[in-house]
């Protein structure tokens, strides 16, 4: 007998998107503030069918940033990536709450496009309520206003599956392998004394970014306490270049040369009213870093720490193999995928050491569909050329990085740079730190990225290697 299943949702699609607290259909969301994983269901099937009759949308939309202390929480969402072949949808209704009080109640629009789409939602919430919080996810047809529904976590939805069916193939192996691997973790170490950093901030610099990256470099400090370091002071310069000059005192002439590069670099680039601008290089000694916050964003990405100076992280594990010590991670010949998407995975790690969860973790993974054509071992360093121009490097890299730590473990972001005896010896160096041979690694991963595009995939050898990492 198939199991028949009724939805009482909380969403009524007309002209205009309305939620009420009180619907039925709430509880499927309560204390999914911090799930990053949906199922979106069509409310005019509730009559009656499987669930999976249902269902017409995954989507992927997790938190960007948690602040969290002994009396709130402080949750910002930046990133909603919606993947459906059906129907475009451009309004969706966002609704934070618990009980008969809403903490936070907004309608959307999006654009009539697939794939990752740039919002702004930002909630505070009592932290010690943060698992009986309702949030409300339902988006609304661009064409058919009556088409829509209400989006529900993928755990809820899979657990209301016949169990003759398919779970949601959003439901990521790899991701539950890593959530498996969270009791193996490393306990915060609690150090934020990582080295120097000389604030140049701009006036117009939008409140708390400051706070923001220090909160990001701390965090990270206490999960690499080891290499995230550095012994000259290095300078972080936080403005719009662009209609800001930084006080000449605060830099020398070497420093002020760079950040005169990054503004002849940066005015001529498009979409400036909704981008975040990054470079760093070194000057007077130690690090620079030249970060433009996006207008349309008022908190920096997770991984901006990671990306700016958390290279340290990298260089530092390399110096840390004798036969490689006196190397520079330019001079390594390495896949750039590896370090490219290694710091955002870093920041991925830190996230999880400190909240003992990946819930809310960074996710770099954007399904750029030129990158499906892109296979891992064209992303070698003797083959690539333009990759980067389509940003295969994170984007694919990232995802690779997450399967890295599925099946190696916590350290797989750094230990490759253990197994390297010369500089371009990286295969012999792979095989050496993971026991296993690169070329197999890059077939997983490219299996791994069909997987996360909905393509035919070889599972069996994917989840064969997942259950019997170790």
């Amino acid at each position: 007998m198939r199991k028949r299943f009724s939805l009482v949702t909380s969403v009524v699609l007309a002209t205009s998107v309305l939620i009420s607290p009180t619907a039925a259909g709430s509880n499927f969301s309560s204390g999914a503030l911090l799930n990053s994983q949906w199922t979106c269901i069509d409310a005019r099937l509730s009559t009656g069918g499987s669930i999976s009759e249902q269902k017409f949308a995954e989507l992927d939309f997790g938190p960007t940033t948690v602040k969290r202390d002994k009396t709130f929480t402080t949750v910002t969402f930046t990133k909603f990536n919606l993947k459906t072949n059906n129907y475009f949808f451009t309004r969706v209704a966002l609704q934070v709450f618990k009980g008969t009080k809403t903490y936070k109640q907004s309608f959307l629009t999006l654009k009539s496009v697939n794939g990752v789409q740039k919002i702004n939602f930002t909630v505070k919430v009592p932290t010690k309520e943060i698992k009986e919080i309702v949030f409300n996810v339902s988006i609304q047809s661009s064409k058919n206003p009556k088409v829509g529904g209400a989006c529900i976590p993928n755990s809820v939805y899979n657990s209301l599956l016949p169990k003759n069916e398919p779970a949601s193939s959003a439901e990521d192996p790899v991701l539950t392998k890593i959530i498996k691997r969270l009791p193996d973790l490393p306990k915060p170490s609690g150090t934020t004394s990582q080295g120097e950093i000389r604030w140049v901030i701009a006036p117009s610099a939008p409140v708390g970014y400051k706070s923001a990256l220090q909160a990001q470099s701390d965090d990270l400090a206490s999960a690499f306490p080891l290499t995230y370091r550095w012994n000259k002071p290095a300078t972080f310069i936080v403005g719009d270049l662009l209609t800001w000059t930084p006080d000449s005192a605060a830099l020398n002439d070497e420093c002020q040369i760079f950040v005169n590069r990054m503004k002849t670099f940066w005015k001529d680039l498009p979409n400036l009213d909704n981008r975040l601008l990054g470079g760093s290089s070194y000057c007077d000694g130690g690090s620079i870093v030249v970060i433009r916050p996006n207008p349309s964003a008022p908190n920096p990405d997770g991984d901006l720490m990671a990306q700016e100076i958390g290279i340290e992280i990298q260089a530092n594990s390399l110096m840390s193999n004798p036969m490689t010590a006196k190397l520079s991670l330019d001079e390594l010949v390495i896949p750039n995928w590896y370090i490219q998407a290694g710091q955002s995975a870093n920041a991925f790690i830190a996230h999880a050491i400190k909240n003992r969860s990946i819930d809310g973790a960074i996710n770099k993974i954007y399904l750029n569909p030129e990158c499906s054509k892109v296979l891992m071992k064209q992303m070698r360093p003797e083959n690539k050329s333009a990759l980067g121009d389509i940003n295969c490097d994170f984007n694919k890299g990232f995802a690779s990085m997450r399967l890295m730590i599925a099946l190696y473990g916590w350290d797989a972001t750094v230990k490759w740079f253990s197994g390297f005896t010369s500089k371009d010896d990286y295969e012999n160096a792979f095989l050496k730190a993971f026991g296993k041979p690169l070329v197999e690694f890059e077939t997983l991963s490219d299996e791994y990225w069909k997987f996360l595009n909905n393509a035919q995939f070889d599972a069996k050898a994917l989840n064969e290697a997942l259950s019997t990492a170790p």
